[in-house]
């Protein structure tokens, strides 16, 4: 009979964003009385009614369903422990007062159900501090860990994504990458994504509904301010390779429309954004979080912002690198960077910038595996016994589950929705999920056992 062991699920919502450090993060905690789950977040939710005792690490326990607890209170009657961990919580638009409100709008959806039990891990210490002001009766339990996604580009793992960036280089040649963040604007479920109430879109909320409305209009304008100046690079550059990545919440489509039969420009959205900023020989951006992810991977920025808002302005990202306010100021950029000499290379962090994302102090791996660690002793000993087969054939079954749902999606309403989930969650791959695990053993010195049980779940078990 196989010995008990902790169940540890790492939810994954987007995996372009979330799969790589996950992966880090699984081999480094799994041991001999330690199973890993890492799979789509509806998988992982579903899967806790079927387990006993261990671990659950991400926000997605809280599910957007009209009874958004029922996840949660499974997972507590099953006897796990929850470390929540924050996916988007250090890069606000605007001055304190809105980082605030939007510490605020994040706490109305999740941090309202938590429990004194529960461990929240944040990006920096201006949320640690504001939060345990905010919610005194959890404060006991809350850490400023940072997010681990940013430990990876560091000088430690970056060689994780050498092999990616390479075969990008080989594609592209020497190419500008350009990775815009503008779901306002451009959302990948339409114009109702963009004016939708989780964004703050309320009709009985006036100054939540006209900020909604001013952020879309500001996101328009950059939208409007990047396309106008890739074509002005496309007439001074012709030779350069330009690649324009979007956000996984925006649309794609919109880009390639706008820059059809343009050939140095390529539109693409593949895989995540690390081995894109290692492979590029610059970044350009206007607000976004990958200026900070290409600050510790050493690669030159180029931050791109015609015009000043205090209201909605990314504060952080944006004065990192060369600061370009025109698109005259852009051309010398890439013209300095075309010639071989420095640009954007004086990337240094403010002191806000220090207070809002502690990877600028301090690695992010350490502090949340700590808080792993103090959140699995609370739970007893391991009671799980599940053997392989038995692992295999709920999966099985669930995928079988599936199916309907599945052949019925075509003639679902929610087209868009349904193309949105899938650019995010677009399926786990043998090759893929091999080479990146097998790297990660290499680069950790640690061996592992895996396995791919379908392309929603992953499982990992200490190597025997």
């Amino acid at each position: 009979m196989p010995a008990p062991m902790y169940n540890v699920l790492f939810p994954v919502e987007t995996i372009n964003r979330e799969l790589d450090f996950r992966l880090f993060l699984a081999a480094m905690f799994v041991n001999s009385n330690r199973r890993i789950y890492i799979g789509n977040m509806q998988r992982i939710n579903r899967m806790i009614r079927n387990m006993y005792g261990g671990l659950y690490v991400g926000k997605h326990i809280f599910y957007r369903h009209p009874n958004v607890l029922r996840y949660y209170k499974c997972l507590k009657e099953k006897g796990f422990a929850y470390v929540y961990l924050q996916e988007e919580g250090a890069i606000f638009p605007g001055g304190e007062a809105q980082w605030r409100a939007e510490l605020d709008r994040q706490a109305a959806t999740d941090f309202v159900w938590l429990q004194p039990s529960d461990w929240l891990c944040h990006w920096g210490d201006f949320q640690n501090e504001y939060y345990r002001q905010r919610w005194p009766m959890l404060a006991a339990r809350m850490r400023a860990t940072g997010h681990p996604r940013f430990d990876i580009y560091k000088p430690r793992f970056r060689e994780y994504y050498a092999y990616e960036a390479q075969q990008l280089r080989d594609r592209y040649g020497c190419f500008l990458l350009i990775n815009t963040n503008q779901s306002r604007g451009n959302n990948s479920r339409g114009i109702a994504g963009a004016f939708h109430p989780m964004l703050g879109y309320l009709s009985s909320d006036t100054a939540k509904h006209m900020r909604t409305v001013r952020l879309w209009a500001k996101s328009m304008n950059i939208i409007a301010g990047i396309v106008a100046l890739v074509h002005r690079l496309h007439i001074e550059f012709p030779e350069l390779p330009i690649v324009l990545r979007p956000h996984p919440s925006e649309s794609i489509d919109f880009y390639r429309q706008a820059f059809r039969n343009i050939d140095n420009v390529h539109v693409v959205y593949e895989g995540p954004v690390g081995p894109w900023i290692i492979a590029a020989e610059a970044l350009l951006h206007d607000g976004c979080t990958t200026a900070i992810e290409a600050h510790f991977a050493d690669k030159p920025v180029i931050s791109f912002r015609a015009t000043d808002d205090p209201e909605f302005d990314q504060v952080v990202p944006n004065e990192i690198g060369a600061r370009c306010r025109s698109e005259d100021d852009v051309l010398l950029a890439v013209d300095s960077m075309v010639r071989g000499r420095s640009v954007g290379l004086n990337a240094s962090s403010t002191v806000w910038g220090r207070r809002l994302l502690a990877n600028f102090s301090h690695d992010a791996f350490g502090p949340l595996l700590e808080t792993m660690e103090e959140a699995l002793s609370t739970v007893g000993p391991p009671r799980q016994c599940d053997g392989h087969l038995i692992v295999q054939a709920r999966e099985a079954y669930a995928r079988l589950r599936e199916l309907p749902r599945e052949w019925a999606a075509p003639l679902s309403r929610r087209k868009q929705a349904r193309i949105a989930n899938h650019q995010k969650f677009y399926g786990f791959k043998q090759d893929v999920i091999e080479h990146k695990l097998n790297t990660i053993q290499r680069l950790l010195n640690k061996p592992i056992r895996y396995w791919l049980l379908s392309d929603q779940l992953i499982v990992i078990e200490a190597a025997q």
